[in-house]
């Protein structure tokens, strides 16, 4: 069965050149970049970040994961990793609970400790949250085409980019960026691997799951449209879909656990 819609021979694969479309995509992933790095390298850091930096610092060099409870670790240790690449950024113990407001005194702990390269290790960690905003758009771009055809995945594509939303988001080195990459990563793989059920297929929609749960637990609200896709699979292919399932479940829980 074709993955393709049908309004793609109206309106995505009309005649022309592809070329125009894809520079105008590129050209807004660049305008983009250059409005999230200017943000990012003027503003002072938001509450949430004054944490999740800090959080991910201490789990990366302490190994303990037990300071910020209310979001999984995984995002949080990619934006800190380009803060503590250095020997010389220090990071003090975590002996602050889990609870309450143990994460933010903590926070003030990070920042008298790195006073003077403060506002540099920040900037260093929200790009990644830029890095991961143009991933969304390069996949957005990805599953459009799929669909759609080259001008409908250029023009969703721009708009994704001009998003109040996604700009906002973008620039700041907190975990909402990288669960909608996450996401949004689980529902196209999920997809492919209906229309084209295959043992790699269900194992990369599992490991992006449990990636996707690794990030934010808002990626708990993925499993009831996961289920809808298991019927359709189970519909089609019964036999076929029951083992992909467990594939992805076996995969899923083994991120996570791992």
């Amino acid at each position: 069965m074709s993955d393709r819609s049908p309004v793609t021979s109206t309106f995505g694969s009309a005649g022309g050149s592809e070329a125009p479309w894809v520079a105008l995509a590129v050209a807004a992933a660049l305008a983009f970049t250059i409005l999230c790095f200017d943000a990012a390298r003027r503003e002072t850091p938001t509450v949430d970040e004054f944490a999740h930096v800090p959080a991910g610092s201490a789990y990366l060099r302490h190994g303990s994961f037990a300071l910020y409870a209310k979001n999984p670790p995984l995002m949080q240790m990619l934006l800190a990793a380009p803060v503590v690449a250095g020997a010389e950024v220090p990071v003090p113990e975590d002996r602050e609970l889990g609870k309450g407001w143990g994460p933010w005194r903590y926070g003030y702990r990070f920042m008298d400790a790195n006073a003077p390269a403060y506002f540099d290790l920040f900037l260093r960690a929200r790009l990644v949250a830029i890095l991961a905003g143009l991933a969304c758009g390069g996949l957005l771009f990805a599953w459009a085409r799929e669909l759609f055809g080259v001008r409908a995945a250029a023009l969703s594509t721009t708009t994704f980019f001009a998003l109040p939303e996604a700009l906002a988001h973008a620039h700041l080195a907190t975990v909402d960026m990288g669960s909608a990459l996450s996401i949004l990563l689980t529902a196209w793989l999920a997809r492919r691997a209906v229309l084209r059920p295959s043992g790699i297929a269900f194992a990369a929609t599992g490991v992006a799951f449990g990636v996707a749960l690794l990030v934010k637990f808002t990626a708990l609200l993925l499993a009831p449209a996961l289920l809808i896709l298991v019927a359709i699979a189970l519909r089609r292919a019964p036999a076929r879909a029951l083992s992909g399932v467990g594939i992805a479940g076996v995969c899923a829980l083994g991120v996570v656990n791992a």
